[in-house]
């Protein structure tokens, strides 16, 4: 039993474990401030930066350094989509490999296509709660 509940357990959990960085979402053909933030960092510099349909749009870039943090400044974008941008800082002195992504639409709004993944969890989390509650319910009457 404990192990029919550890795996509901991770089956509602699983998501949460995928979470990646997100910069956010931007309008199509604006420009996006790409950065990256690091205390102990003399540089930080962009490998590439991928387009929804795998195009490599950006590569071996410098970001520019104020204080803490780094920025550079990427064109307008002409996908809808997800990039993707990885990048190289040398975090207290150990070159560190980051990654992360950012969304644009047409109007730079949030789309609601989550809505199918967000009623999959809730109706995990409840028969999660319910498998959990017959199980009490069963061995409290086997005690009985």
């Amino acid at each position: 039993m404990k192990k029919i509940t550890l795996v509901l357990l991770l089956i509602v959990l699983m998501p949460l474990a995928y979470a990646i960085d997100n910069l956010g979402i931007f309008k199509l053909s604006e420009e996006i401030q790409l950065l990256q933030v690091c205390a102990s960092c003399t540089f930080n510099n962009i490998s590439l930066v991928q387009s929804p349909n795998s195009t490599i749009i950006l590569s071996d870039a410098i970001m520019q350094k104020q204080g803490i943090n780094y920025n550079y400044t990427l064109a307008g974008t002409t996908n809808t989509g997800i990039y993707d941008v990885c990048g190289v800082g040398d975090l207290d002195g150990t070159n560190t490999v980051w990654c992360y992504t950012f969304e644009v639409t047409k109007d730079g709004t949030a789309k609601n296509t989550n809505t199918g993944l967000y009623i999959v969890l809730v109706i995990f989390t409840v028969l999660f709660i319910l498998s959990g509650a017959i199980l009490f319910l069963m061995k409290r009457e086997d005690k009985e």
